[in-house]
């Protein structure tokens, strides 16, 4: 059986193919903001539906499905007609049977149901609640028949989009308990509208702060600059009393940091996030109080990667457990079309076992083409080294900053080791020296870590045990470390970390293993390999243009380490 899944979203467009052949089952996801290189991309997949062509055949899928956010994908396929010819352009690159309007079989189903099967495909759990909160999901004029929950949130019908939704998850069958909704209302600042959604509110609040309504993670990141007010009003009346003249119209981070409202910027951020983690255990408190018999909860939509508000939850204990995917954003929408059918069919889920998210298209690394070598030579000094673990630790250890590119890439917006950019966590200089010279990002914004499973209560407060597969949660940093390890720790303690298992990542895991032989600690700052307002690199191609653009050491690609042209005279860290 072969499932397609198009996800036609409004960002981090992608498709999904997912098979199983009786003895394995194999899932692939394309992101389309990789291909297009254009950060948060909500392109039609057009460029990852002519790359999944290379290497699978398409013609002999037993069902393709789709999604849009917001309007069906048949509304936006007829809007981008009448401004290009659309359906031209799919003729001619052979892509029409993936519109409805070439295809009636093509199967639509609702954003917050594709969220949910997503977090079921990856679940650890046999019986669990599932929340979904994002900014906007699907109208409800487009749900399905089974999902059409009415209640007081709903206004007009067409103009009402989901913004909460609650599924109960046996295993086997989602059943939806709860959805709430939210309406855009008119405000007095000309064309903007307001609403009551929590992942609206934020979205908001990331278009004022940062021109950017995508920079939801900054804000998070901001708030901890901020106190908050902590007023007690509406989401919609708080977008409505902000000055809005004095929101960010800028594009570069210059501007943004010489603005001379940036105080009244991190209070914002500070009031946004105190708004989300009030409503967030109210959230909970209320589902614990309704559905009593559940003690396990998955967070997922894009409202779950707020991970400062993630660990406060978790630090209640209403639920035994709390799990977050590693995509609960869109990135996950193409991964949730195919997962039902697949788990319906198939009574199976080997992908729980596989707590990881390199789900991108393989590459031939560690074993390079021959042609790949031979570019990279011509270009760079390229080592061969016999263990490229123990090469890349010990420019680590000598305070390098490198790259680490490997196997397939992660779904979702965080680097956890196989597009990442590492180097020591301990020498006090790594945040500004990755400002300056390599990432270009604004200067409050942390650094994440990455810390072998069995050492994480050795640097952080957490509970021996605690899995942090995919920076899912920021936890507070130790005491004894804060100093030693400012690099990774942001302005209210904590520390967006990965806590790794040797048998999610054999080949990251050693080479914690050597960092650790070398500066005495199984940790490293990991930041996501691309440069501020890209997106994280995914081809060969891609990594050429990076290591001709940055000044870092270079880049373990495989089984070689690459230099850049700077090489080891590039600016690098000692440590302390």
């Amino acid at each position: 059986m072969k499932y397609l899944g198009l996800s036609k979203t409004m960002f981090n467009s992608g498709i999904s193919l997912i098979e199983d052949k009786g003895d394995s089952s194999q899932l692939l996801t394309l992101i389309t903001e990789r291909w297009d290189r254009q950060k948060y991309s909500g392109a039609w997949p057009a460029k990852v539906l002519q790359q999944i062509k290379k290497s699978h055949e398409l013609n002999r899928l037993d069902l393709i499905l789709e999604n849009r956010d917001v309007m069906t994908p048949t509304e936006k396929e007829e809007m981008n007609d009448q401004h290009y010819p659309f359906y031209e352009f799919l003729k001619n690159q052979d892509l029409e049977k993936f519109v409805h309007k070439n295809n009636p079989q093509l199967k639509f189903v609702s954003h917050h149901l594709c969220h949910a099967w997503a977090s079921a495909l990856f679940s650890p759990f046999e019986k669990s609640l599932i929340l979904v909160v994002d900014g906007s999901g699907s109208r409800f004029s487009d749900l399905e028949l089974d999902q059409k929950m009415k209640n007081s949130s709903l206004q007009d019908e067409n103009l009402s989009y989901e913004c909460y939704s609650l599924y109960a998850w046996n295993g086997k069958e989602i059943k939806l308990l709860e959805k709430n909704y939210h309406q855009y209302q008119k405000t007095a600042h000309g064309p903007l509208k307001f609403s009551e959604g929590l992942g609206s509110m934020y979205e908001k609040v990331a278009q004022f702060i940062f021109n950017e309504p995508t920079a939801s993670g900054k804000v998070m990141g901001l708030a901890a600059f901020g106190k908050p007010v902590m007023k007690k009003q509406s989401h919609f009346d708080f977008l409505n009393s902000l000055n809005w003249n004095n929101s960010f119209n800028g594009q570069r981070k210059k501007e943004w940091q010489e603005s001379p409202h940036l105080e009244m910027y991190k209070q914002v951020a500070a009031e946004a996030q105190w708004r989300f983690e009030e409503e967030w255990l109210h959230n909970a408190i209320e589902l614990k109080k309704n559905y009593p018999e559940y003690d396990q909860l998955i967070l997922a939509g894009g409202c779950a990667l707020n991970c400062t508000a993630n660990w406060k939850l978790y630090q209640q204990k209403i639920f035994k457990d709390i799990y977050v995917t590693p995509f609960p954003g869109d990135e996950s929408i193409s991964i949730g079309l195919v997962a039902r059918p697949y788990l319906e069919k198939t009574n199976k889920n080997v992908f729980r076992q596989h707590q990881i998210s390199f789900w991108g298209e393989p590459l031939n690394a560690p074993q390079l083409k021959l042609n790949q070598l031979e570019i990279l030579k011509a270009k760079f000094e390229v080592v061969e080294p016999e263990d490229i673990a123990s090469f890349t630790a010990e420019l680590i250890s000598q305070g390098h900053v490198v790259g680490w590119f490997q196997g397939r890439s992660e779904i979702g917006p965080r680097a956890l080791g196989h597009r990442s950019i590492l180097c020591r966590p301990d020498t006090g200089k790594a945040k500004e020296h990755l400002n300056k010279f390599v990432k270009f990002r604004e200067d409050f914004r942390p650094y994440g870590s990455t810390v072998l499973f069995e050492h994480a209560a050795r640097f952080f407060e957490t509970p021996r045990g605690f899995d942090n597969s995919f920076m899912s949660f920021a936890v507070p940093v130790k005491g004894a470390w804060k100093e030693l390890l400012s690099d990774i720790v942001h302005k209210d303690g904590t520390c967006r970390m990965q806590t790794l298992k040797s048998e999610q990542d054999e080949l990251y895991y050693r080479l914690l293993k050597e960092v650790e032989e070398r500066i005495g600690m199984a940790l490293v700052l990991n930041t996501s390999l691309n440069i501020m307002g890209q997106p994280i690199l995914e081809t060969f191609e891609d990594l050429l243009e990076f290591l001709e653009k940055v000044n870092l050491t270079g880049v373990a690609y495989g089984n070689v380490f690459v230099y850049t042209k700077a090489g080891t005279k590039a600016p690098h860290l000692a440590g302390k």
